[in-house]
């Protein structure tokens, strides 16, 4: 069985914030050529779809990605085999009744976050993203097995294909073309990860198997339950495309990108120490020393973060991206905030690992709710 030391927790996520960096400059680039080449309202269709069929995966999740790690990484043998199939044809029937039902709202979709019953077609190619997201999954098994090598790998491949798709499909093809393309990188990406499924030939039976209908009863339900308010972050853009102009989400996505570029680190931190206090879930004292240090790393972090964001931000955004200039204010709201956000990162992981679910349901409304009201706020002022 693979331990983790606390050496073993930060190389593992310095390798995996590495490869999230790497993969997420790809990605940032490729949204700033393709602001570029969309101009702001077409920008705007494009990451609200994108936001939109991003954001309803998680929502049908039933808690099922956390379970696969959480399970996974604790028992780490061919116990868990059946618990992860039957997890995966549970998810993939969910996805299908809910595609059917997306495939048959899509006019409604069209009209009511795009404004135009004539952006059915962009509808359509979310729902093509919406499915090949299903594939994440794998990057779940892979990372309860603490292959940190593969899990890494498969971030960066993901974050690379879906810019080489997009962008190269986006101009190409306008709008439609860059959809479509986001879609094929998640199914590109996460070759690796299916690969290692296969290989670890999960299928075979095991009689001394953990007892699927115990763990969604126990855990995957309340968790999912708890955590729920997490697809707040997800779902900012497209809300708030219900009560402002195009132009003003034009200029929140773009805040947004840099949003996701900063929550990368403590999301990837997070996401190794889960595995460790899955690990330690019953020795309290290891767990808290563990998370106090934990916060005291990513404190030097943050405070440095915010103390660039408030000094350099409006500077910034005038020399490299003067056309942006008008979103300064949401720029800098959105920024600072996503410094703030990695203490709600790292606590969600240590309560989601041993089952502290009103806590980490708190938490996971706090963090996201407070996303969607700082970025409400800084639409408003910017009008």
């Amino acid at each position: 069985m693979k331990r983790l030391s606390n050496d073993n927790i930060i190389g593992s996520t310095g390798f995996i914030m590495v490869a999230n960096y790497f993969g997420g400059a790809f990605l940032f680039v490729s949204n700033i050529m393709l602001a570029n080449k969309f101009g702001p309202q077409d920008f705007g269709y494009f990451k609200i779809i994108i936001s939109l069929f991003s954001f309803l995966p998680m929502l049908i999740d039933f808690g099922i990605g956390v379970t696969v790690v959480r399970y996974v990484s604790e028992y780490y043998d061919s116990r868990v085999h059946p618990l992860i199939i039957k997890l995966l044809k549970i998810s993939l029937i969910i996805y299908i009744f809910f595609g059917i039902l997306l495939f048959l709202l899509k006019n409604q979709i069209a009209v009511y976050f795009l404004k135009s019953f004539s952006k059915v077609d962009l509808v359509l190619a979310g729902l093509a993203l919406f499915f090949l997201i299903y594939f994440e999954i794998f990057k779940q098994i892979v990372l309860g097995f603490r292959e940190f090598s593969i899990y890494a790998y498969s971030q960066f491949l993901t974050f690379f294909f879906i810019s080489a798709c997009a962008l190269s499909l986006g101009y190409k093809f306008g709008v439609y073309g860059a959809i479509i393309g986001w879609a094929i990188g998640y199914l590109l990406g996460n070759i690796l990860c299916f690969m290692y499924f296969i290989k670890k030939r999960i299928w075979i039976e095991n009689n001394n198997a953990i007892s699927a209908n115990k763990v969604l009863r126990e855990y995957s339900i309340p968790n999912y339950l708890m955590t729920m308010p997490s697809s707040l972050a997800a779902a900012v853009i497209p809300i708030l495309s219900l009560f402002f102009q195009q132009s003003l989400i034009g200029y929140l996505s773009f805040s947004m990108l840099f949003y996701q570029g900063i929550v990368t680190m403590p999301n990837s931190f997070s996401s190794v120490l889960f595995t460790k206090f899955s690990q330690l879930a019953s020795k309290t004292n290891e767990l808290k020393a563990i998370l106090v240090s934990s916060l005291a790393k990513y404190t030097k972090v943050a405070v440095s973060g915010i103390i660039l964001s408030v000094l350099f931000s409006d500077k910034f955004i005038d020399i490299f991206f003067p056309i942006y200039s008008p979103s300064k204010y949401i720029f800098k709201s959105i920024t600072i905030y996503a410094f703030l956000a990695g203490y709600f990162f790292i606590y969600r992981s240590y309560f989601s690992s041993i089952g502290k679910f009103k806590q980490l349901g708190l938490f996971a409304f706090l963090q996201n709710f407070g996303l969607l009201f700082i970025a409400g706020i800084a639409l408003f002022f910017t009008k």
